[in-house]
């Protein structure tokens, strides 16, 4: 009996080596790749979500498939070159914003909390604040040129049909999946976004559709997303009007809305049809995030979605989709109901 348990710990130690391996294997072969992966995985996810354009119009309009695709190409490059104006607008409007915070910042401070000393807050040069802009430029610049080899991919994914039946299963629920899940996201984003840019505007912060341009964007990212969309505006508004009612406003109205969103409205409009539990979504969303940096936080519910697909459409994965669907037993043994 000892022998068996013996057996049985050692099979639980080997196969807790191999998973670890696995995944280190594979976050350093997708990291490795990350120059071609990214811009890839953007354009699949796409893709998937102009498939029900393209369906709209071959099925319902009778279009033929070429000009299907060339229609839904340009609404894709429309939606890319809008996103990436709506960015650098949004950046530079804000990156102005920075000066002025920077010659505001002591005052709201010394009236407020006069336990701040002055010389603290001069200590603070231009250049450096300049520098951190400087680099999140810099980011921001290889952001667009992904979203350029993105434009490329896409080019030849829209040449490709997306068929449906039996022997294309996987593929189908991979569309549908990702396709309802982009499109009731975007639509969410969108509505919590002109809802907390017209808060901001009626509270008088300056540039409220820039807060509501990363409002749409942040949402995007799970769990954590809402969070910095709602704390990002924060010090430009402590900034404008001081630690007062106006700060207040700014901090719950928003938070509020970012929690009935995320909480209420959106499970109930998008139900069950990812099947993704919490911690499963936050465990990818890091892994992600180390492997693919932020665009991997963009893209870590649509990766996790087409992962369980796969693996709940074969035997040997029926663990790895368990475990993203929150029955976590497989990892402990057994011991978890």
């Amino acid at each position: 009996m000892n022998q068996v348990s013996e057996n049985q710990t050692n099979n639980k130690i080997q196969t807790y080596c191999l998973v670890t391996l696995t995944v280190l294997a594979v976050a350093y072969s997708t990291s490795l790749l990350k120059a071609i992966l990214v811009p890839l995985s953007l354009a699949f996810v796409i893709r998937v979500m102009l498939e029900p354009i393209f369906r709209y119009q071959t099925d319902r309009l009778k279009l033929p498939t070429w000009f299907s695709s060339i229609v839904s190409l340009i609404l894709g490059l429309t939606m890319i070159g809008s996103l990436v104006l709506l960015l650098s607008n949004a950046i530079r409007t804000l990156g102005s914003s920075v000066e002025s915070l920077k010659e505001n910042f002591k005052d709201p401070l010394s009236v407020h909390f006069p336990f701040f000393e002055k010389n603290v807050f001069e200590s603070i040069e231009p250049s450096q604040i300049l520098g951190l802009l400087k680099s999140f430029s810099v980011g921001m610049m290889e952001v667009f040129g992904v979203l350029m080899l993105t434009v490329v991919f896409l080019i030849f994914l829209m040449a490709v049909k997306l068929k449906q039946g039996n022997k294309e299963n996987v593929v189908t629920k991979v569309s549908l999946s990702v396709s309802r899940y982009i499109w009731i996201k975007s639509s969410v984003s969108l509505l919590t976004a002109l809802i907390v840019g017209l808060i901001l505007f009626l509270i008088g912060v300056s540039d409220a559709y820039v807060f509501a341009i990363f409002v749409f964007l942040l949402n995007f990212i799970p769990n954590l997303g809402s969070v910095f969309a709602t704390l990002l505006p924060l010090p430009f508004v402590f900034i404008q009007f001081g630690f007062g009612g106006e700060f207040i406003a700014a901090m719950l109205i928003p938070g509020v809305i970012q929690f009935a969103v995320g909480n209420v409205l959106e499970p109930k409009i998008m139900g069950q049809s990812l099947g993704l539990h919490p911690i499963a979504v936050l465990f990818f969303l890091i892994f992600w995030s180390i492997v693919w940096g932020p665009i991997g936080m963009f893209l870590a519910v649509p990766l996790t979605s087409v992962l369980k697909i796969i693996c709940l459409n074969d035997r040997r994965g029926k663990q790895i989709s368990n475990f993203l669907e929150g029955d976590f037993s497989a990892l402990f043994g057994g011991e978890l109901k």
